[in-house]
């Protein structure tokens, strides 16, 4: 920082003209930040893919990226339900992502901390692999893992080269279905929502598919059937039409995909 940004007197006594110095203010300068307002999410936003598998009490978690492009730093919070599974490790960390391994031990919250050691933006090919998150089931037949990411410990942020914040969406595929090429991907937006969203499915031929809603202890709260043609589709969804939803964290589940949607 070349300008001087303090300034100290000892024992004064007289009056001291022009003696200046520059005050900088970090964070949320002006008081406008809102976590609760929904805020437009596009479809190419960053977006991280979980392929899982399982193998008896051991579940691996490998986590690839699209559209991670000219970005320079992003954190957020991942979360999974430590009641039923607990952290034994992450491999494969091939951006040196910072990680809480004390908090996900204790509270199933594992923060992700990466800026570029050299101050630079990185652009990666979709499906580059990011790390592999191992987790080991507490008991046998609990079920699929539903795995989330909030900002209980560090917020949901990403930014690029121009300084410009980016949205991060957590896509998770079905453990144990047959794995979908990286051209077949959904997300729904804005995240969080009043309940109105639209939902972009890119598929690779024409098929009818199942949309559910369900919430954090995988109770299925609405489904429907959707006619999607090859290519990308999108859809306007109202998840509260006809139904009492009160706010809170969801998961939507569609074509073998999952992804978190917060509903305030």
């Amino acid at each position: 920082f070349s300008f001087k940004d303090s300034i100290s007197f000892s024992s004064l006594s007289t009056t001291k003209n022009n003696q200046s110095f520059i005050g900088v203010k970090l964070g949320d300068v002006n008081y406008d930040w809102n976590a609760t307002v929904a805020r437009h999410m596009p479809v190419n936003s960053l977006q991280l893919i979980i392929n899982s598998e399982e193998k008896e009490s051991i579940v691996r978690h490998h986590f690839s990226t699209i559209n991670f492009k000219d970005i320079a730093a992003m954190q957020y919070t991942l979360h999974f339900d430590n009641t039923k599974y607990e952290f034994v490790r992450i491999e494969n960390n091939k951006l040196a992502i910072e990680f809480n391994e004390k908090e996900a031990t204790k509270s199933g919250n594992i923060s992700m901390l990466w800026i570029d050691k050299n101050a630079e933006a990185k652009t990666l090919e979709d499906a580059s692999e990011l790390f592999t998150l191992i987790l080991r089931s507490k008991e046998l037949g609990i079920g699929s893992l539903e795995l989330g990411i909030n900002s209980d410990i560090t917020a949901i942020e990403a930014w690029d080269n121009n300084y410009k914040q980016q949205n991060i969406i957590l896509t998770q595929k079905t453990v144990n279905k047959k794995p979908q090429t990286i051209n077949e991907y959904f997300s729904v937006f804005p995240n969080p929502t009043n309940g109105e969203v639209k939902l972009s499915i890119t598929s690779k031929l024409n098929e009818v598919i199942k949309l559910e809603l369900s919430n954090a202890k995988g109770a299925i709260l609405c489904s429907q059937r959707l006619e999607v043609v090859k290519g990308t589709n999108i859809f306007n969804i109202n998840f509260k039409k006809n139904k009492h939803i009160p706010g809170g964290l969801y998961f939507v589940k569609a074509n073998g995909f999952m992804q978190q949607l917060i509903i305030n």
